[in-house]
């Protein structure tokens, strides 16, 4: 497997994984579970597009 799909995978999860924090953190009104939820869920989400520019700034 490439290492751009393993780090797609292992982004993935790790926003899939900010999510029970950000519920747990909602529910009971816990601003710490918040950020972290939060913090994950955005490495996760920002991995692809970050990923997508450095290959085309490398391919130029």
């Amino acid at each position: 497997m490439k290492a751009k799909t393993k780090n797609l995978i292992w982004a993935s999860l790790l926003a899939l994984a900010g999510m029970p924090f950000l519920y747990i953190g909602g529910q009971n009104g816990s601003s710490g579970l918040m950020a972290v939820g939060f913090a994950c869920f955005c490495i996760g989400m920002i991995v692809a597009p970050v990923q997508f520019l450095m290959s085309k700034r490398d391919s130029k």
